[in-house]
């Protein structure tokens, strides 16, 4: 039976827009990783396990963007009108029907995985919950718990295969390190956030003051990085996390302090990513 065009169309639209609100490809990075972490600590690694890890780590992701979308909708018809929600690709609705099968489906898998993993999953959507309410008005918590949700992502690969010391330092890195990338992006929200009345470091502290600030936590970030390296020992290890990580992270940072430009932070974004995927090669290879 042949589809209708139009709803041929309407159910092409509303995946790509459910893709977009997910933010799949910073979802299936995080997911990525924290298979590669479980593969990393374990003996005789299953790639089944391996699939749900990543689906477990995606799927909570995924519900922690929809909802924050969900509750942001009149703040992103002011500063990003392009997403599904606030473009009317998708309605209050759908996302509304999204974000609790998001949840089931996650902690279903996290519940095959064990019990340590459910823990930790909850406990991610749990933050991400609270994030989404204290977002538009306490931006240095909502920095914070984006931070922490990001390291659970280290930590969850371990909680499915086995704990690493080195690791664990890791996620410490990993939590320095979005803490201070979040208040850089604070600065491209600037105007829509003091609009809203939301507290944020650039607004408390100006926006020269909030790059230093974000540099500081920077430093700490690469010395806890450097440690990982030297702990972990292996030479692709050191190679990946201990230099080119650190690198690119001080040359994105350095390039946006002395720009303070939408096309520097557009530059420092895409080494930010890169920079986080220096942990697939190092536990790879």
């Amino acid at each position: 039976m042949r589809i209708p065009q139009k709803v041929g169309n309407n159910f092409t639209t509303i995946f790509i827009a459910i893709i977009s609100t997910l933010r799949l490809f910073i979802s299936s990075i995080a997911g990525t990783i924290a298979a590669t972490v479980y593969y990393a600590t374990t003996l005789n690694p299953s790639m089944m396990t391996a699939l749900i890890t990543f689906a477990v780590v995606v799927l909570t992701s995924g519900f922690g963007f929809a909802l924050n979308d969900y509750i942001d909708l009149d703040k992103d018809k002011i500063n990003h009108t392009y997403r599904a929600l606030p473009s009317g690709k998708l309605s209050r609705r759908q996302v509304l029907l999204l974000i609790p099968i998001l949840v089931i489906v996650s902690i279903y898998f996290s519940f095959l995985l064990n019990s340590l993993a459910l823990f930790i999953d909850i406990i991610v959507i749990a933050l991400l919950s609270v994030y989404s309410f204290v977002n538009n008005k306490y931006g240095i918590w909502a920095n914070a718990i984006t931070a922490l949700t990001s390291s659970f992502t280290i930590i969850f690969g371990m909680s499915v295969g086995n704990f690493s010391l080195p690791l664990l330092f890791s996620a410490m890195g990993a939590f320095f390190l979005i803490f201070a990338r979040e208040i850089i992006l604070d600065i491209r929200d600037f105007v829509a956030d003091k609009a809203w009345g939301k507290t944020s470091v650039p607004i408390r502290f100006g926006i020269v003051k909030a790059v230093d600030i974000s540099m500081s936590l920077l430093g700490v970030s690469s010395l806890i990085f450097v440690v990982s390296a030297t702990t972990w020992g292996t030479a692709s290890f050191i190679l990946f996390v201990g230099v080119i990580l650190n690198g690119l992270l001080w040359v994105g940072f350095l390039y946006y302090r002395f720009h303070l430009s939408i096309s520097a932070m557009e530059r420092f974004l895409i080494l930010t990513r890169i920079a986080f995927l220096c942990l697939l090669p190092a536990l790879l290879l």
